[in-house]
């Protein structure tokens, strides 16, 4: 009796062994199926934006004409770049220009398909980053995989990552997400093996992008506040950032030895204001409805355990990086929505479910594949997760993320090639398209593709002194858009700056402006294609 008692005892060992060990591989089965999928969706939506065009989205002209001027110089970094025919300090972290350089050479492929899928190959590898900082910070894999799934659907996370500029904000995103993972780990494990790679990353984010340098910086700090509050801690965060300024010490002294400070205090001045980012909280921004009420409920999860890093972390952001703080911000959006779904809404789902057994039947199927399916209460989620694809697939031609994510047509180029043959070298143009500067692909465009001066150009010259003057004369002159001629000779006599031309794209927003510049008496239609109108002034107006 006492020999079937033990192998009794020792069958249902066996048994629960295999039931730990079948829910066990199968979370970790789920967790990798769940990562990969959220992967492949999320490169399938950025890809739909590319695959609408065989140049770069958007904006990256300047940064196109900054890596052709790395080759000219035999990849020695110039004082100057000849973008836009004007002394501007190549002063921008530069890591970004050597890479794109390096895989043309590797590929054979042209810069202008290296500006369109290196920011995108380097956006989807943040979404693989991310999975892995969620897995090992977040309570749980499933967090994890609501975390990335999130992640790859916020158009935030991709808006201005893979766009033709998104070389180098792509670029400085993927290496800050990497650094403040190893960070984290360093904090928590306090594992020597990750304070060199943290500090490697740090600096390479430093020499791929300022903005994402600043996130980085602060988050750093707040990290280093929330779990590594111990004397070695502070001795990490120190070596960290000396292991930064180290690692990106080629850039910022070549660019000191040639302009001194001044490039880096003007760009410093070029940031939001701090009430800026209060709008931004109160809008939750860059988030639609449905996973900013997921985000939510994660802050309210963490408030209730008294793990207040994610929320401080998100409400920072904002505050010290309002003007390009929504890309970063989706970071800490995922791992809250990460956290309000397994917390909260997963819970919830699980009772329901539970209550909808037989206890008979749970009691039969506890040990089973079944039982442990029946314990898995993310499975009811999947009709949540087809919704949000829905949402997504119909915001993708739907949302305003669709006006940005468009690219110069091949109409476009060709007037800009028409320019560049048909006009003196030394042409002033007015590129007049009434849109923001920041989404005028037009006027950063056109200095590189028609080879003439943009009198107001707004990119590349927050290194330079005056730039939210030059912002707001551009601002002024886009309004003149929807204005007639005159309103352009006011601006020219208020800005000083003469021009000899105006470029108007038929895609933009400026038809009223040029049906008073055919009836003025003082400029000539010199050209009307397929996608703009240029007209030339035949009279110089008063400059005062």
């Amino acid at each position: 009796m006492k020999g079937i008692n033990n192998l009794n005892n020792r069958s249902i060992a066996q048994t629960a062994g295999l039931a730990a060990l079948s829910y066990g591989s199968l979370t970790r089965i789920l967790f990798v199926l769940g990562v990969s999928s959220s992967i492949a969706l999320g490169l399938v939506i950025r890809f739909w934006f590319l695959s609408q065009s065989n140049f770069p989205l958007n904006d990256g002209g300047l940064f196109y004409n900054m890596v052709l001027d790395l080759q000219r110089s035999g990849w020695i970094l110039p004082a100057y770049t000849t973008y836009n025919l004007d002394q501007i300090p190549f002063a921008y972290p530069p890591f970004a220009f050597y890479l794109a350089g390096a895989a043309q050479a590797v590929t054979h492929a042209s810069l202008i398909d290296v500006f369109r899928f290196l920011p995108l190959a380097t956006n989807v590898l943040t979404i693989i980053a991310l999975a892995f900082f969620a897995r090992d910070m977040l309570s749980s894999r499933t967090a994890a995989v609501w975390a990335v799934f999130t992640f790859a659907l916020l158009p935030r996370s991709y808006e201005w990552t893979i766009m033709g500029g998104g070389l180098t904000r792509s670029l400085g995103f993927l290496f800050a997400v990497l650094a403040l993972h190893q960070a984290y780990l360093l904090y928590t494990r306090r594992n020597w093996i990750h304070l060199p790679l943290a500090a490697v990353l740090s600096g390479l984010t430093a020499i791929s992008h300022i903005e994402m340098a600043w996130f980085l910086a602060f988050s750093l700090v707040l990290l280093a506040l929330f779990y590594g509050r111990y004397r070695s801690g502070i001795l990490y965060t120190v070596i960290i950032g000396c292991g930064a300024v180290l690692v990106s010490a080629p850039w910022w002294v070549t660019v000191l030895m040639q302009h001194g400070l001044s490039p880096f205090l003007m760009s410093s001045g070029s940031h939001g204001a701090i009430l800026d980012g209060l709008m931004s909280i109160i809008r939750l921004e860059p988030v639609t409805q449905i996973v900013a009420m997921v985000s939510i409920l994660g802050i309210v999860a963490c408030l209730g355990r008294l793990q207040f890093f994610l929320p401080v972390w998100l409400v920072a952001i904002y505050l010290l990086d309002s003007r390009g703080g929504a890309t970063p911000a989706t970071v800490p959006l995922a791992l809250l929505a990460g956290m309000g779904m397994t917390e909260i809404i997963m819970p919830f789902f699980g009772k329901i479910g539970e209550a909808s057994l037989s206890r008979h039947v749970a009691s039969r199927a506890a040990g089973s594949v079944v039982g442990t399916f029946q314990r898995l209460p993310q499975l009811n989620l999947i009709p949540i997760a087809l919704v949000l694809f829905a949402w997504q697939a119909y915001s993708i031609t739907t949302g305003p993320e669709t006006f940005f994510l468009t690219s110069l047509t091949a109409e476009d180029r060709a007037e800009m090639a028409w320019v560049q043959n048909n006009t003196p070298a030394s042409s002033r143009f007015l590129v007049v398209t009434g849109t923001a500067w920041a989404v005028d692909r037009w006027s950063e465009w056109f200095p590189v593709l028609a080879d003439r001066k943009s009198v107001a150009t707004v990119q590349g010259y927050e290194w330079l002194p005056g730039f939210s003057i030059r912002e707001s004369n551009y601002a002024v002159l886009q309004a003149c858009a929807t204005a007639g001629a005159t309103s352009i000779d006011n601006w020219e006599t208020a800005t000083k700056a003469p021009f000899d031309y105006i470029y108007i794209p038929k895609d933009a927003y400026a038809w009223s402006l040029a049906n008073s510049l055919l009836q003025d008496p003082n400029y000539v239609e010199v050209h009307d294609g397929p996608a703009a109108m240029i007209f030339h002034r035949v009279t110089a107006g008063p400059i005062g």
